[in-house]
């Protein structure tokens, strides 16, 4: 399975991904320099600390959401219509170790990715403003963030695998924006709508509320729970159908 894990990166984690996954961090490094607002005068920052944290955090976490949506479903065209590789595993290796290994493959490559994202957001603010501490609840919020994206990455696998077509995967972006529109910020679980409330069901989605923080609606445990289902019902599906395109 290791070995299968390794092959798989080295086709899928090509320079071409390399290139992209290193722009859109620069990008996401220019981005959250601006959201810091460190070209406001210290004093300002220092006296208004709690307004520019608050901020900051809320205009990076929405925009990481919203890279990290994109780039899974990048990596899903790359992974599962682009590259056409493997026809030649399974004639080596059975169908599940190749699906298993390569659905692993693309979990770490997205994983990786989230937490470089999300470091650099912390970096940037704790060192070019006062307000920025990094604290307990930051390291938690991680987990949180990652469920989140590998949640939507197997929902682009799962939706790609009855339907292969690259619009396809428009229905998850499509269904994200939904759920990031729908839900309420700043206010008690108890307070958002019975619509949102399903909808974070399936398509979860990280928001601040004021009785928690920052956090999935549901919690982690739902999120694994939603995470594990899609991973083996992927597997199940792909063992029956086919995997190449």
């Amino acid at each position: 399975m290791i070995s299968l894990i390794k092959l798989h990166f080295y086709y899928l984690f090509s320079w071409k991904v390399f290139y992209i996954s290193s722009i859109i961090i620069l990008i996401s490094l220019v981005s959250f320099t601006y959201f810091s607002s460190f070209y406001l005068e210290y004093d300002l920052l220092k006296f208004n600390q709690l307004y520019y944290h608050d901020e900051y955090y809320f205009e990076s976490i929405n925009y990481i959401k919203i890279v990290i949506v994109l780039f899974n479903m990048f990596l899903i065209i790359n992974s599962f219509i682009i590259n056409k590789y493997d026809t030649l595993l399974l004639s080596r290796r059975s169908r599940l170790t190749v699906i298993t290994s390569k659905i692993l493959s693309v979990n770490i490559i997205s994983i990786i990715f989230t937490f470089i994202l999300y470091l650099s957001f912390l970096v940037t603010g704790m060192f070019l403003t006062p307000y920025m501490k990094i604290s307990y609840n930051d390291l938690i919020l991680i987990g949180d963030i990652i469920i989140f994206g590998v949640v939507y990455l197997m929902m682009f696998i799962f939706i790609y695998g009855f339907n292969k077509g690259i619009y396809s995967l428009l229905i998850i972006v499509v269904g994200y924006f939904i759920s990031d529109i729908t839900i309420e910020y700043f206010v008690s679980k108890d307070s958002i709508t019975g619509f949102s409330k399903i909808l974070n069901l399936v398509f979860i989605n990280l928001g601040y509320y004021s009785d928690e923080g920052y956090s999935l609606y549901y919690g982690k445990t739902w999120g694994i729970i939603l995470y594990l289902s899609l991973f083996v019902t992927c597997i199940v599906y792909y063992l029956k159908h086919d995997i190449t395109n």
